[in-house]
């Protein structure tokens, strides 16, 4: 059969709801629906409380000064305020950004700069950390606390504000008024290179690309969400919850045990897991019963043979397997039905297309012919902010995101994704770019060059190896490995930490125009890179 773009059957209206009435309306609709358990603390809370503390929230945010455009980031861990106070923040206009609590000082006052952060929420144990913050960045306005925290001599907190005697109306809720270039969203991603950028997302177009993947999230069972709200990943599952009323359990800390003893505890019978940690349950000795469950898999790729014994072991009822980018506003495919076949990330969901398209030439690739993955959505990503020029090595002219994929698809237009052209580090499920590393490694005294690049590695799929040149004059006997591995990792997340390895090295490899080749970096590491 001729080349074709690959695109669903299934026909979707443009969402005409901004995403923020759409949350608030749903909380209204689902009043008297258990809306969250807070698995460290045992809290409960209803979707009538999400509704009147969000309004009296958003009331209080007007009276001191929030206005439409205003930028404001939510830095925390996943609990019941963090919800309050990001979707507060959105129903006066304000832009919000998500952000981990894992993320370091170093990250948060990096973001904070970057993107012009006007107000910042924070979880209450940072409160030291808010401290310093306000007084190094003036264009903070205000600091607001959250998270177990009744009132504060310096900070407005949220606990106060849900008193607030100026409870916004739903008439009072902004309006975009059609605007579908507004932005609702600043999220992180990796892109296909450099360091972290924010993706902006529109209010409408985002609305509607998020409620084209509820493949698997419309039932009402109750599930668990353990990824954070500033990851992809985490957002759609909490939306998705907030659109359909469904009781979720978070987890601020989702270890493995953690993980396990909410299952058990709450009777949860869906759950969200990344192929390392599905590996890692490969591993138990220990069986549980998770025969009757239903399993959604994101964040990398997953390996068949991961796959093949996870369904193997636990006899689970489905295994989901998603594909997606932020640039798309998440979702791409999904393969419902893994134990068919392990290998696809199944079919494309509706109002998207896919086309594979050669790297080199251009040319639009047939049935079972690798090449980049190019995509066309709804329009959700409205470029990067502060960083335009970025935008059209990302989005060609006709609208088609270049994703640094590579993949194909069958006969059946099922979707293959087997590498990427990309450099993009995908640790434990979540994607990040080396570059954010590099940075760090940069601005140790002794070293001249740094390169990171991603490692197989069984149990997190991916972890990585820093290989670096220092300074003329420095030699490797004056200076050890582990500090400069330390030295990274006090200043960056968990999730981008280097786990594997810091090699000094005499040479990178390198374009004739200077360019280091981490490919070509990780290949030969691969076949026993020569260190000194």
């Amino acid at each position: 059969m001729a080349p074709r773009i690959i695109k669903s059957n299934v026909e979707i209206k443009a969402s005409d709801i901004a995403l923020h009435k759409l949350l608030i309306q749903s909380c209204r609709n689902h009043s008297k629906n258990l809306f969250l358990t807070e698995y460290e603390t045992g809290a409960q809370f209803n979707y009538e409380q999400l509704y009147n503390d969000c309004l009296s929230v958003a009331g209080a945010l007007n009276q001191i000064g929030l206005n439409v455009g205003d930028i404001f980031m939510v830095y925390g861990f996943n609990c019941y305020e963090f919800v309050v106070a990001l979707l507060s923040g959105l129903l006066v206009g304000g832009i919000g950004i998500p952000m981990r609590g894992i993320d370091t000082d170093y990250e948060l006052r990096r973001e904070i700069k970057s993107q012009n952060v006007k107000f910042l929420f924070i979880g209450s144990q940072m409160r030291d950390l808010a401290s310093s913050v306000k007084a190094d960045f003036k264009q903070i306005k205000r600091v607001i606390l959250f998270d177990s925290i009744e009132s504060d001599s310096m900070f407005d907190t949220i606990n106060v504000m849900k008193r607030s005697e100026n409870k916004l109306n739903e008439s009072e809720i902004y309006d975009p008024k059609g605007n579908r270039d507004s932005i609702v969203l600043i999220m992180e991603s990796s892109g296909t290179s450099g360091p972290a950028k924010g993706a902006m997302l529109g209010h409408y177009d985002f609305a509607t690309a998020f409620q084209t993947s509820s493949v698997f999230f419309s039932e009402l069972d109750t599930a668990i969400c353990s990824s954070p709200l500033a990851h992809m990943t985490g957002a759609l599952q909490w939306f998705h919850a907030i659109c359909c009323g469904r009781h979720l359990v978070s987890l601020r800390n989702p270890t493995l045990n953690n993980v396990l003893d909410a299952i058990k505890k709450y009777e949860i019978k869906r759950v969200t897991l990344s192929p390392s940690t599905m590996n890692a349950l490969n591993k138990m000795e220990k069986h549980i019963d998770l025969s009757t469950f239903r399993v959604l898999t994101a964040g990398s790729r997953l390996p068949a043979e991961v796959a093949r014994e996870f369904i193997n072991k636990y006899k689970i009822s489905q295994l989901v397997n998603c594909y997606g980018i932020t640039e798309a506003g998440g979702s791409i495919s999904f393969n419902t039905d893994v134990a068919r076949n392990y290998n696809s990330v199944g079919k494309v969901i509706a109002g998207v297309q896919v086309k594979v398209v050669n790297p080199q030439t251009g040319a639009l690739l047939g049935e079972n012919e690798e090449g980049e993955l190019w995509v066309k959505t709804y329009n959700a990503f409205k470029g990067y902010y502060n960083n335009s020029e970025l935008v059209s090595s990302i989005i060609d002219s006709d609208g088609w995101i270049h994703s640094g994929d590579i993949g194909y698809y069958d006969e059946n237009e099922e979707l293959y994704v087997i590498d990427r052209m990309k450099d993009i580090i995908k640790q434990s499920g979540f994607g990040y770019s080396p570059v954010d590393v590099e940075e760090v490694l940069l601005q140790h005294k002794d070293v001249r060059e740094a390169a990171v690049v991603g490692i197989p590695d069984a149990d997190e799929g991916e972890i990585s190896h820093a290989f670096v040149l220092l300074k003329e004059g420095i030699s490797k006997g004056t200076i050890d490995e582990e500090c400069l591995k330390n030295f990274v990792n006090e200043r960056v997340s968990a999730l981008k930490q280097i786990k594997g390895d810091v090699h000094i090295v005499n040479e990178l490899p390198k374009t004739p125009l200077g360019k280091i080749l981490r490919r070509k970096l990780r290949s030969d590491y691969l076949n026993n890179y020569n260190c000194i």
